[in-house]
């Protein structure tokens, strides 16, 4: 029977064998598994005949949901989808007793949403890769996308996919001006492909296009510059393949309550994983001081750009927060690190005695894990949001509030 899904959307299954892994199932669900092999500290087996489905199992309305890896959700009702995310969350927070009441904030819609993808090619197929595998599901339009990024997909695979030889990736974002589209190769190309993607540059809400191939300078046509909507309405400029939230109306939400928790105005203020100036637009507007720490020099860049353009300023470090978080005392520390956490970075941090910690996180168990060693260090968990970025996945993002106990 399958126990819960995971953070990756795996349903956990209990077994004679012990716990195993399979993708596809929900919660509730009585199934057979076969092909069970162990990969590093888990068993993964692959799913059979569901034996019991669940009543809140939904037909997904995109052909490609069984075999892609992007919505291993889209197989689940709303409500299911919304409990499982839940669930995610109030495992990590096991240690603390009282906790506020959780702030729920819904994506407007389940399709449509995603401003950013990044696809892979090979063999004359464009696409996502397969779920737990490295091959490649042929995607000639995906519901995510937002319309502009779904036609550019489309000209994409009519004008540069007859052209494009080898393998490699493509991203797709959003630009001042349409959709901007990158794309990576080690394969040389034609001098036709070129002209190719010249000609998709000047398509009709297409931005530009950038190419990087065969290890060469990115051949340029039109603006391939990503610039996406800033939480205070103004253009938030973000280097190419750099990382930025996929959906704009909830990640408006999400920037405008950590700066509404993290209160700036008149405080000292430290970012870590401060990417291209997301959050960093709110938090260093009234702060006495702002500082923030980012490992990407192109993310740094933008991130520069951003505060210069609405008059703000702070000291922006390049580099990693595990190496840079030491420093003088501050009275507010804002944290959005990768999946993997902020382990390493709390304790040089926490030196800094700051009064009250954001902590953003789009992985409920490293999350748990770091609000454990800060519950050891003296604060409480004071607010608790989650807001659905991903729909149709388990990916859940959540802000953490906490103070130093007196």
């Amino acid at each position: 029977m399958v126990r819960a899904v995971n953070s990756a959307g795996d349903a956990v299954v209990d077994t004679p064998l012990g716990v195993v892994l399979a993708a596809g199932a929900l919660p509730g669900e009585e199934l057979s598994l076969h092909g069970i092999r162990r990969e590093g500290r888990v068993m993964r087996g692959q799913m059979g005949e569901i034996e019991r489905p669940s009543p809140e199992r939904v037909t997904p309305s995109c052909p490609h949901a069984s075999s892609c890896g992007g919505c291993p959700l889209a197989i689940a009702s709303p409500p299911l989808e919304r409990r499982i995310k839940r669930e995610l969350l109030e495992r990590a927070l096991e240690g603390f007793e009282d906790r506020p009441e959780l702030l729920w904030v819904a994506a407007p819609s389940s399709e449509g949403y995603r401003t950013r993808a990044r696809m892979h090619f090979s063999a004359g197929r464009l696409g996502y890769r397969v779920r737990r595998g490295r091959g490649l599901v042929d995607i000639a339009l995906c519901e995510l996308l937002v319309p502009s990024l779904g036609q550019a997909l489309s000209c994409l695979r009519e004008g540069v996919m007859p052209l494009l030889r080898g393998q490699g990736q493509v991203a797709l974002a959003l630009g001042d001006a349409g959709a901007v589209i990158t794309l990576e190769t080690g394969q040389s190309q034609t001098s036709a492909l070129y002209s190719a993607l010249e000609a998709l540059a000047d398509e009709p809400g297409v931005a530009g296009v950038a190419a990087r191939i065969g290890g060469t300078a990115a051949a340029r046509f039109g603006h391939p510059e990503p610039v996406l909507e800033g939480a205070d309405g103004a253009s938030l400029r973000v280097p190419r393949g750099g990382f930025a939230q996929a959906q704009q109306a909830v990640n408006t939400r999400l920037v405008r309550y950590v700066a509404a928790q993290a209160q700036p105005a008149g405080q000292r203020v430290l970012e870590l994983y401060a990417g291209a100036g997301n959050l960093s637009v709110l938090l260093a507007k009234g702060a006495a001081s702002f500082e923030s720490v980012e490992s990407s020099p192109e993310a740094v860049e933008a991130a520069r750009d951003n505060l210069r353009a609405r008059g703000l300023a702070g000291k922006l470090v390049c580099g990693s927060a595990e190496d840079l978080a030491a420093g003088g005392a501050v009275d507010v520390l804002v944290l959005d690190p990768p999946r993997e956490g902020a382990l390493r970075a709390l304790a040089p941090a926490l030196k800094r005695r700051p009064k009250r910690i954001v902590y953003v996180s789009c992985q409920p168990s490293t999350l748990g894990r770091d609000l454990a060693v800060l519950r050891g260090a003296g604060f409480q968990l004071v607010a608790l949001a989650a807001f659905d970025m991903f729909p149709q996945t388990a990916h859940i993002e959540s802000v953490v509030s906490l103070e130093r106990m007196p």
